[in-house]
């Protein structure tokens, strides 16, 4: 495995928080890191940043929860067809496929690559913020799992069925991103979420990068279409 991408920090999405009705509160998107992208964190780092402010993991069940309730999205699986044409490897080479996977699943460039297609998505279904999102990842739970990648907006079919492959690790890639939860019943009062600008659509991730800086990258990203996916603010 080549370039691991590590997020320094984290902080909650401007999106904010969202009610279950099992009575606990989720984050509305995943956690965001101080560069705007979804925060990587390991497991075992962010049950422990998480806890420090009185919040935790979701549960599947919670993730399930959020999920009939959220704006479906199809979810962002890599590498796509654009990536595999640009390395000229064909569709059907699994063991090429593979490596170029291994090599390149938890790196920043591929990071990116992620959160821009979340946003473009996002953007195609007119998203405002106020409403959840599904599949803005795979995510952690409680428990150390990994767990989402819904197909339909029913529960089933899913990509990445419940695996706790990596529990107790510090395993970060492109998808796995992470939610937090204000639990039902807590006596403080959930962290308050920085506001959008006025006017403005929540943001999700930085400006594109250069022409140089992809190609830096390794990344297959058309700078058009990564400008197209931004949310530009202010």
């Amino acid at each position: 495995m080549g370039e691991v991408y590590h997020s320094a920090s984290w902080r909650l999405h401007p999106a904010g928080w969202f009610a279950l009705k099992s009575g606990a509160s989720i984050t509305r998107l995943p956690v965001i890191d101080s560069e705007g992208l979804f925060a990587r964190l390991g497991e075992t780092e962010a049950g422990q940043l998480l806890g420090a402010f009185g919040l935790r993991l979701p549960t599947a069940a919670e993730l399930d929860e959020l999920h009939l309730a959220s704006l479906f999205i199809a979810p962002v699986t890599l590498p796509d067809a654009a990536m595999l044409a640009e390395q000229g490897i064909a569709q059907g080479s699994i063991d090429a496929i593979d490596a170029f996977r291994n090599a390149n699943m938890s790196s920043r460039a591929w990071a990116e690559y992620h959160d821009r297609a979340i946003a473009a998505r996002l953007k195609a279904a007119g998203w405002d913020g106020s409403e959840p999102v599904s599949n803005a990842g795979k995510h952690w739970t409680t428990g150390g799992g990994i767990y989402g990648w819904w197909q339909t907006p029913k529960l089933s079919p899913l990509i990445q069925g419940l695996s706790y492959y990596h529990k107790g690790s510090n395993h970060r890639d492109y998808a796995t991103t992470t939610h937090a939860v204000f639990a039902a019943g807590a006596t403080a009062t959930p962290p308050a979420p920085p506001a959008p600008p006025k006017g403005q659509p929540p943001p999700l991730v930085p400006p594109p990068p250069s022409r140089a800086r992809a190609a830096a990258l390794g990344v297959a990203l058309s700078i058009a279409s990564a400008a197209a996916a931004y949310y530009l603010i202010g």
